[in-house]
């Protein structure tokens, strides 16, 4: 009923615009795709291609629902199993090229065309089309070229809209993208800001003060915030109730997201976001993201990931771990069988951050994991493969990182709050990513961190604001 909503009041407010960003459009699309996967579960997947450049792209109002629809209704609808909607964008030639692909009923003959509904829906999408660009436009239907379905192609002269592309998130799971649109404003000079691993709720009150500072400082000087998994040691709340230890961390939360800063949210290996099902999003207001997911952070791309999913210094693909406190049935059962104040209890009083926290009251070294050297290299690779990234941004390793790759692209880990405090801000424009510390908000000194730390995992440093660290010594594995 959200989404339905949310629709609702966003054709009313915009019924009598002929043109919008594409992001707009797609924000749009996607909403009406969450109600169709309300109906049909699993069984709708969707799949998202779209380039950066073409966001800010001129698109007709309410020309894409009307093809995913069509796509849903002769692929999910007409047939069993699960079925596939893909949507891409890219420009081409000065114009901007839009595909709607599904993997359903193709279009084998005329017939197969009028069967589609290539009559009320597609042909007022033509209608429009001609009315908005004359002869200057292309709708055309055509079997889909890697398997059974149809692809609907949309051809318009390319034109940048007045409003700048606002920011966009791309989501990755199980190797494919998908994305939903955010309602960001465009970067206006001021910085992301990035941390992850607080343990709220392991770590010493001290601690969480500090956090609810950092908060009230992101909401004064930030564009944005990513929050990079593991802010909570367990995230465990029925749905009407939130635990006491997460109170005012989670009211301030709220109350800065109202105030206008975009807040992001990455579940960690130890703050799993479904337990409360979408008390974060609904309630909080967080934009909780899939690990990994692609963010845009003004003018950079980002491939942003707890970290947790990274398997070896091998070139596996990126899994979040099967943990058992992950099985729906385990879910179900704490929902609805254990007794809540006993179970979140339990597994708070069982995290191995305790150990951690401990290590560091007595002057031990808390970083870095064992796998941080694994998350750098497959950072590198990420970057490495795909051009158009700028940054690889991670967490879990529990130990800051800035590596430079070249040509001004960085992999980068905020680190944690157990020992290090530390965080990235992200500038606006080019300028090269920083490692702070709070409360001082000074450059990190490399010098200063734990002396402990096991000399195969490198120690590379240089001194000043552009200082650049890596976990990482030998070979990166296979690209």
């Amino acid at each position: 009923m959200r989404e339905l909503r949310s629709m609702l009041s966003d054709a009313v407010a915009t019924a009598a615009v002929a043109e919008v960003p594409l992001a707009d459009e797609l924000a749009a699309v996607e909403k009406y795709a969450r109600v169709q996967q309300l109906r049909f579960g699993d069984r709708l997947q969707l799949e998202w291609d779209i380039a950066d450049d073409v966001l800010g792209a001129a698109t007709p109002h309410f020309l894409l629902q009307p093809l995913v629809e069509n796509g849903i209704k002769y692929s999910v609808e007409a047939l069993s199993g699960t079925h596939t909607v893909r949507v891409a964008a890219v420009r081409e030639s000065g114009e901007l090229v839009v595909r709607v692909t599904d993997d359903g009923i193709g279009p084998a003959s005329r017939t197969a065309h009028a069967e589609r509904g290539f009559g009320r829906g597609l042909a007022n999408a033509r209608e429009r089309l001609a009315y908005l660009y004359g002869t200057a436009h292309a709708l055309t239907l055509h079997a889909a070229t890697d398997g059974p379905g149809t692809i609907v192609e949309v051809r318009v002269p390319f034109r940048a809209t007045d409003r700048g592309a606002r920011y966009t998130v791309v989501h990755l799971r199980r190797g494919r993208d998908r994305m939903t649109t955010s309602t960001t404003e465009p970067a206006s000079g001021k910085p992301f800001l990035v941390l992850s691993d607080v343990h709220l709720g392991a770590v010493p009150p001290a601690t969480e003060r500090a956090f609810l500072a950092f908060l009230t400082y992101a909401a004064e000087t930030a564009a944005g915030l990513l929050l990079n998994g593991d802010i909570f040691d367990v995230w465990y709340a029925p749905r009407q109730f939130v635990p006491r230890r997460y109170v005012r961390a989670l009211a301030l939360l709220a109350e800065v997201i109202e105030g206008g800063l975009p807040v992001y949210f990455v579940a960690g290996n130890r703050d799993v976001a479904s337990w409360g099902g979408r008390i974060l999003e609904d309630d909080i207001g967080l934009r909780v993201l899939d690990d990994p997911a692609r963010l845009r952070m003004g003018t950079r791309s980002a491939l942003v990931a707890h970290g947790d999913g990274v398997r070896g210094r091998t070139a596996s693909p990126y899994r979040k771990p099967a943990a058992m406190l992950r099985h729906p049935a385990v879910i179900w059962a704490a929902r609805h069988l254990l007794p809540t104040n006993w179970f979140f209890g339990t597994l708070l009083e069982n995290s191995g951050t305790r150990i951690w926290v401990a290590r560091h009251a007595r002057g031990e070294s808390t970083g870095p994991k064992a796998r941080a050297s694994s998350i750098e290299a497959w950072a590198r690779r990420e970057l490495a493969a795909d051009a158009t990234l700028d940054l690889v941004i991670c967490g879990h390793s529990h130990f800051p990182a800035l590596v430079d790759v070249g040509g001004g692209r960085f992999y980068a880990n905020a680190g944690d709050w157990v020992g290090h405090h530390s965080y990235l801000v992200i500038p606006d424009g080019q300028a090269a990513p920083e490692v702070r510390r709070w409360p001082s908000r000074e450059f990190f000194d490399w010098s200063a961190l734990d002396s402990g730390m096991d000399v195969s995992m490198g120690t590379e440093s240089t001194a000043g604001p552009s200082s650049s660290r890596t976990v990482i010594t030998g070979d990166l594995g296979a690209p």
